[in-house]
């Protein structure tokens, strides 16, 4: 896969995956220490940088199913000269108009959902509904997280800076707070874990 700005893959468990120089990946992941190495690149012949590998442990655990193309979601950056794939498998064109949405539900899993929202306005975000703690990420422009309290009885808001590159983590505790945005090029990933449920005994 030769990726864009903006694309989008989801991998499952058990996909082996690496990734060339040049690239700038958000991973997003559930909570899991579970990490295999298969290779690392030469790094694991020199005892200055070598790394524990997991060949044995990780033989079990492959996925070596061909991988869904389904689960590639190209970017804004893609266009029709781009495409020149047929049939079934093309998966061009099946995202266009979401950058005109303020949000696109990226990824859903029964771990974690990955949300873009391009953030042109203030929002006021209510986290009843989400019944864990939020992760934002900026992925472009500027925002700042405002948070409304009271101090000896006078009401104020705190302001929390989000710039590229940064993420910023909202407690579960917090019950609203409001996104704004410093420029309407702002672009957000909002991250939400599920609360795992217990099973019967």
């Amino acid at each position: 896969i030769h990726p864009k700005k903006g694309d989008v893959i989801f991998m499952t468990p058990g996909t082996v995956h690496s990734a060339e120089g040049g690239l700038l990946i958000a991973e997003i992941q559930e909570s899991s220490d579970l990490n295999f190495r298969l290779y690392d690149w030469g790094r694991e012949h020199d005892p200055a940088t070598a790394r524990p590998m997991h060949l044995e442990e990780a033989i079990d655990l492959i996925d070596y199913s061909k991988f869904d193309g389904s689960k590639y979601r190209k970017g804004p950056m893609w266009h029709d000269e781009d495409c020149h794939c047929h049939g079934d498998d093309c998966h061009c064109h099946e995202h266009e108009g979401h950058e005109h949405e303020v949000a696109e539900v990226l990824v859903e899993t029964p771990q974690f959902n990955v949300t873009k929202i391009a953030l042109k306005d203030s929002l006021h975000i209510y986290t009843d509904k989400f019944e864990s703690y939020i992760v934002y990420m900026c992925i472009e422009g500027e925002a700042s997280v405002q948070v409304p309290s009271s101090e000896e009885g006078e009401e104020h808001m705190e302001r929390y800076v989000i710039r590229t590159g940064e993420t910023l983590l909202i407690p579960a505790e917090m019950p609203d707070f409001y996104l704004v945005p410093h420029d309407r090029s702002t672009v957000l990933l909002e991250i939400v874990t599920r609360p795992a449920e217990e099973e019967d005994s």
